[in-house]
């Protein structure tokens, strides 16, 4: 191999992986915290903003040459993620029934109308483009610059989602987030499937603003829509 190329291959390999360093330092360092900073307040730009870093990751990765996947056995992965989700799902309606029992089923009981809005439009505007974001764009610019243990990659995959939810500033969110970034990290590494991940995305979403959780997750305009 010719020195001269073997050097220029290298330094633009470094390149890229500091390109990419610098996309993950942004997408998913400085924005949250950003996100944090400004505060539920001006919460209105939330879903907005998730909607233009989807497009910018969707763009990123039609550029670079991505192996497809398959799902190995789909059905195997889906019947595990109704379990998962059934067993701890009562887990979890059981510890609010508990410990908070004013808030079990709050929502549905006092504004069904904006529960069943919740419903319908959370999985379609908010769980998919974090879907992408932090399943799709992650682990798959991630295998140039982090690495390749899979242990390791789930739980920084889960402590970057959480730390997603700072602008909701309460433990409660970011607890739940890194449980439920586990979860859906695991979910993508074995199945490879976007689809699966967002159905279970959006099964535990809906659940949390079901058993009455939802109110650790919204801006100061949502509160006063339950509060009413």
């Amino acid at each position: 191999m010719c020195p001269k190329w073997t050097s220029g291959f290298q330094q633009r390999l470094v390149g890229a992986r500091s390109s990419i360093r610098a996309e993950f330092i942004v997408i998913f360092i400085v924005l949250p915290a950003l996100f944090a900073w400004w505060g539920t307040e001006r919460a209105s730009f939330i879903i907005p903003a998730l909607w233009i870093v989807t497009l910018y990751c969707w763009r990123v990765l039609k550029k670079v040459a991505v192996a497809p996947t398959l799902i190995t056995e789909p059905q195997a992965c889906l019947v595990r993620v109704l379990l998962r989700f059934a067993m701890l799902g009562a887990v979890l309606g059981v510890i609010v029934w508990q410990a908070t029992p004013q808030l079990l089923f709050k929502l549905p009981r006092e504004n069904p109308g904006l529960w069943l809005l919740i419903m319908i439009l959370y999985p379609l505007l908010s769980v998919f483009p974090q879907e992408y974001i932090y399943r799709e764009y992650f682990f798959a610019r991630s295998v140039t610059v982090l690495p390749a243990n899979p242990v390791m990659l789930i739980i920084l995959n889960a402590l970057l989602f959480a730390m997603a939810h700072l602008i909701f500033g309460n433990w409660q969110a970011l607890a739940l987030t890194f449980a439920g970034g586990l979860m859906f990290a695991f979910t993508y590494r074995r199945s490879q499937s976007l689809l699966l991940t967002c159905l279970e995305h959006s099964l535990w979403g809906c659940l949390i603003f079901t058993v009455g959780l939802g109110e650790y997750f919204v801006g100061s305009t949502v509160k006063q829509l339950l509060a009413n």
